[in-house]
């Protein structure tokens, strides 16, 4: 489309960084021997979950991985990547709501588990949850 008529630097550049953006964001990780010998994409996360004492690292395909760290240290990592704190105890993935109950109590997750929403964090949570779901259209 770009070869064939000439556009909008504007527009160019900013479709172009919709794309690069998505596609990194896909590879985009950590590596941490203390939790994993391998990299940790943020993309494959779903949740993480403050618990006994303990974080607790919930991924798309069931997998759970126990953490030292506290839930502080995850919310600031994984802020910047697609992540909201919607309850004390929870920092979820946006990418993987798929919604929220009527009464705006509880989220819904895109493995049918419900993660719930307090009324401290609600505001900050939806829009950062509908900031998102504009990005990814």
């Amino acid at each position: 489309r770009y070869f064939l008529k000439p556009i909008d630097e504007n527009i160019f550049n900013e479709e172009m960084e919709n794309v690069l953006g998505a596609t990194f964001q896909k590879y985009m990780g950590f590596y941490d021997s203390k939790i994993a010998p391998y990299k940790i994409h943020y993309d494959k996360i779903l949740y993480v979950e403050f618990l006994n004492r303990a974080t607790v690292l919930h991924f798309l395909n069931g997998v759970q991985i126990k953490t030292s760290y506290p839930l502080k240290y995850w919310i600031e990592k994984l802020t910047e990547y697609g992540f909201a704190q919607p309850y004390k105890c929870y920092v979820v993935n946006l990418k993987y709501i798929s919604g929220i109950s009527k009464d705006e109590r509880d989220l819904f997750l895109s493995n049918n588990e419900k993660i719930p929403l307090s009324k401290f964090y609600k505001k900050t949570f939806i829009d950062n949850y509908y900031r998102s779901l504009f990005k990814s259209l």
